[in-house]
């Protein structure tokens, strides 16, 4: 029996104060979870995410040092649970990995509260428009009471999500789809997760609330599209939540025939919660208002599995919960069950290509499939801002699984012409275990194109004879060694 002794809170970007928690740290310590389960065991994390200089790394290295200390003072990790909130999530993940990698003690349980496990798009949104919104909140005071409803609001974004002097860009850039961050973490999770699984018990949680901040905050006009994307509980889409997930990866430069095949995360406990928001007042924090709250009683449930077979129970009952979800959404034309698909195309050695071209199709090579192109929704794709060899799409999945199988072309056309890379063509079927999106699911394809600035033929090889007497050789004569 799994004794439980502490819970770590962890909150998200741009949070500068302690009542971002609401009443969780009282509900807790009221909660009959365990008997040693008290305020004094309930730890509460601070740390400065709007700071330009800093970045992700930096907070898990910050965290390690804080949970080291705590050890010293009696802190049992494999007996604490940490409680994670949007960007916590990717901070308290990475932290966990390297505690497996070194051999050492991993939490009893990860709870991810609107996790950006696979990014946000409000990393989308910049220091222009960051600062923009600043200075329209407290540059031209006189226009506040005519865009907010409620007076209030203005306190709170002086004391939260704006800092006068910097917007954490470091952060932003880190939970940006396909950073170097997210895209090393999520690659490690997926390898080590059986070995993880048998250690941590992992939990995904999130709402479903994309116009909170809308008919809270701001009124709707105001309010840019990267803040209320159908899908999401508005900073986080329900897919980019999720820690089922699957990684497609394949190295062209070595091979002649293209054969993709997905690792995968699955079976992970992950619900998603029905209006339910980011933050505000119908936040996944702020909301709980007693430990009959719906998040709240759920969280509990996750805390109290000890064994095996009862977190399969709860994946089970999860399951059943969102299937709910979906009917529900069947009658809204599906539009909130979409899918994330992270493209990060690159030459042999890792070198970034930052330009390159993407045509799906449909199974009779047609790229004007009505299905296809409304599947993919409104503001895609996105270029990760740092890392331009990395795109992303958001897509409505039933629209685009009803036009498979799918044939997808990735071509690069630069004007360096000594720099080429083979054309990839490869299909996707619809069938298990090809399938390229499911449901609310993020799905990364890493590739590594052949790259053609270099060839090296047999003096004897038709071709040079052929090219002898050419001026230039571009194309270049390819090899067959």
């Amino acid at each position: 029996m799994l004794e439980l002794e502490s819970i770590v809170l962890v909150h998200g970007y741009s949070v500068q104060n302690f009542s971002a928690y609401g009443n969780f740290p009282r509900l807790l310590a009221e909660s009959e979870i365990d008997s040693a389960i008290c305020a004094e065991n309930i730890y509460l994390s601070a740390f400065d995410s709007l700071n330009d200089e800093v970045n992700c790394t930096d907070l898990v290295r910050a965290l390690n040092l804080r949970i080291e200390r705590l050890e010293k003072d009696g802190l049992i990790v494999n007996k604490t649970a940490f409680i994670t909130h949007s960007t916590g999530s990717i901070i308290v993940r990475r932290w966990i990995l390297d505690r497996l990698q070194a051999g050492k003690a991993l939490p009893s349980h990860f709870i991810s509260l609107a996790g950006a496990n696979h990014g946000s798009t409000l990393a989308q949104l910049g220091e222009t428009t960051m600062n923009q919104l600043k200075m329209y909140f407290f540059d031209r005071p006189d226009k506040t009471n005519e865009i907010l409803k409620d007076e209030s609001i203005v306190d709170k974004l002086k004391d939260g999500v704006f800092n006068y002097n910097s917007v954490g860009m470091k952060i932003l850039s880190d939970l940006d789809y396909g950073s170097d961050f997210l895209l090393k973490l999520n690659k490690e999770w997926l390898n080590e997760y059986e070995n993880l699984n048998q250690k941590c018990y992992v939990f995904s949680l999130i709402g479903d609330n994309y116009n909170a901040i809308a008919d809270n905050d701001f009124e709707s006009f105001f309010v840019p599209w990267q803040l209320k994307e159908i899908g999401s509980d508005s900073v986080v889409r329900i897919s980019g939540s999720n820690l089922n997930y699957q990684i497609f990866t394949e190295d062209f430069s070595s091979k002649n025939t293209p054969t993709i095949k997905p690792t995968a995360c699955k079976d992970v406990a992950n619900l998603i919660l029905n209006d339910y928001s980011h933050i505000g007042k119908d936040g996944i924090l702020e909301k709980a208002k007693d430990k009959s709250d719906k998040a709240f009683e759920k969280i509990v449930e996750a805390l109290k599995i000890c064994d095996r077979n009862g977190y399969k129970a709860l994946v089970n009952n999860w399951n059943q919960e969102n299937n709910s979800w979906f009917n529900l959404n069947e009658s809204n034309d599906k539009k909130s069950i979409n899918s994330t698909l992270v493209f990060n195309i690159t030459a042999p050695g890792k070198f970034e290509i930052s330009d390159y071209l993407i045509t799906i199709t449909d199974s009779k090579g047609s790229a004007k499939n009505v299905a296809i192109s409304n599947s993919i929704l409104k503001h895609q794709p996105i270029t990760n801002k740092t890392n331009k060899s990395t795109i992303s799409f958001y897509i409505n999945t039933e629209l685009f699984q009803s036009s498979a199988p799918h044939k997808i072309n990735i071509t690069v056309l630069n004007n360096y012409s000594k720099m080429q890379y083979s054309s990839v063509t490869y299909n996707l079927a619809n069938d298990e275990p090809v399938q390229l999106l499911y449901p609310n699911q993020c799905t990364y394809v890493e590739l590594v194109l052949d790259e053609k600035s270099f060839h090296i033929l047999k003096s004897t090889d038709s071709k040079v004879k052929e090219y002898t007497n050419q001026k230039n050789w571009q194309p270049l004569p390819e090899d067959n060694l």
